[in-house]
């Protein structure tokens, strides 16, 4: 993908409140939104894109582990 057209987490994060939908596909840990709250947890306090803030949000997980 050509870095031209990739947004910076700042810029893109305030997008999301009014979008309709977002699309994840893997890299489920940087849209985690636990990162924001939860202290116990090992990606707590990492910057996370705020896909959740979308009206809808359909995460497809890519694993190879064959589960």
């Amino acid at each position: 993908m050509p870095y031209d057209i990739i947004f910076d987490l700042e810029e893109i994060n305030a997008e999301f409140k009014q979008s309709n939908m977002a699309l994840v596909i893997g890299a489920n840990d940087v849209v985690n939104p636990i990162a924001r709250t939860d202290p116990s947890s090992p990606i707590y306090s990492m910057p996370i894109i705020s896909a959740d803030k979308a009206k809808n949000v359909v995460v497809i997980k890519r694993s190879f582990s064959g589960v």
